[in-house]
C-alpha cells in the first residue's frame, strides 16, 4: 500500500506471511512524524450546554490517511458517553461552531483532526 500523503510505498518487505494482509495504516512513518499529535480538549459553552472539542493534530493533512487514528476515540465515546451526541469533522472552524450552537440537544462531543487558526471565537 502507498502513503496517501507522499505516495511512497509503506510496506516494502513483502513475505508469504503478509502478502494478503492489508495494512491498516494509510500514512508512512515519515509523513506521520511531520505531524504533531496534540490531543487537545477544548470546552465551549453553547446555550446552557457544553461543546467538548477533541482536536487530535496541529495541522491538517490528508484526512483519509489519518482516519484509522479515530477508532480508539469512537470506542471510548461509545462506551462511556453512549447517551450523548458524538460528531466528527475533519477540520473545525467558526462556521461549524455557528451551526452547532443552534442545536439544542444537550452536551455535544466532537472529534476533529485539526482546527483552523481563527478558532478563538469572539462575540
Amino acid at each position: 500500500m502507498y502513503c496517501l500523503v507522499c505516495q511512497e510505498l509503506i510496506n516494502k518487505r513483502i513475505t508469504y506471511k503478509n502478502i494478503f494482509k492489508q495494512n491498516i495504516h494509510k500514512i508512512c512513518d515519515n509523513c506521520f512524524s511531520r505531524l504533531i499529535f496534540i490531543q487537545e480538549l477544548i470546552v465551549y459553552p453553547i446555550n446552557n450546554y457544553l461543546l467538548y472539542l477533541n482536536v487530535l493534530f496541529d495541522k491538517s493533512s490528508n484526512e483519509y490517511a489519518l482516519m484509522n487514528f479515530l477508532k480508539p476515540y469512537y470506542i471510548y465515546y461509545l462506551k462511556n458517553r453512549e447517551d450523548k451526541i458524538i460528531l466528527y469533522f475533519d477540520i473545525y472552524s467558526n462556521v461549524i461552531y455557528d451551526k452547532i450552537s443552534k442545536i439544542n440537544f444537550g452536551n455535544i462531543y466532537m472529534i476533529t483532526l485539526s482546527k483552523t487558526k481563527e478558532n478563538d471565537y469572539e462575540d
